[in-house]
């Protein structure tokens, strides 16, 4: 199995933390079927009710996700 921790489509500010973390399960299980994968932030015009991601940024994060997974297949 490969693991992906996609993250990022509200707020980038944990990002450095969750990367960090996922590389140092890496190093530690020896496991290198973990990545960290930052997604595009929202963009203001793009937001949806109450503050969250809209459809355009849902479609935008889904291509980012379709992009790395064909990558890792």
């Amino acid at each position: 199995a490969f693991l992906l921790w996609a993250y990022g489509m509200c707020d980038h500010s944990m990002a450095p933390y969750l990367e960090r973390g996922v590389q140092n399960y890496r190093e530690e299980s020896g496991d290198d079927r973990a990545q960290f994968l930052l997604l595009p932030a929202v963009v203001p015009m793009w937001i949806g009710s109450s503050n969250h991601p809209g459809i355009r940024e849902h479609q935008l994060a889904a291509q980012v996700l379709i992009n790395k997974i064909e990558e890792i297949l």
